[in-house]
């Protein structure tokens, strides 16, 4: 490898790096059924299967949806599932660089840890 391709290198894993972070950041502004909320919506399930899985209204999970927008800083549900799913495919990608191969964690930290690639119960029928 160059060195300037090593410098280009460093600065676009510095610059996922920052990426990430800001994502935890905002991750941690959530409160634990707002994670939950999370992984159901990022998950495809609809208001109402996330209501009947966690024993809340649709209404209140609509409230909590609201927050996760704000909280999370996004504008649409779209931009909400791509932040999520491509801060993960970062994380991925920046690992098996600093790895060297496959790897689920960076620096000792399991992907786990930032919410990502939680199993998320399938909601039972009623």
């Amino acid at each position: 490898m160059r060195t300037g391709d090593a410098s280009g290198l460093a600065a676009v894993l510095l610059r996922q790096k920052q990426q990430i972070e800001a994502f935890e950041q905002r991750l941690a502004k959530l409160t634990a059924r707002e994670s939950q909320v999370l992984d159901m919506i990022v998950a495809g399930f609809a208001n109402k299967q996330i209501g009947l899985h966690l024993k809340i209204s649709e209404r209140t999970v609509e409230v909590h949806r609201a927050r996760i927008m704000r909280k999370m800083e996004v504008g649409s549900l779209p931009e909400l599932v791509c932040l999520f799913r491509c801060t993960n495919c970062v994380f991925v990608a920046a690992s098996n660089i600093l790895t060297g191969g496959v790897s689920n964690a960076v620096d000792g930290q399991p992907l786990i840890k930032l919410g990502m690639n939680r199993p998320v119960d399938a909601p039972t029928a009623p």
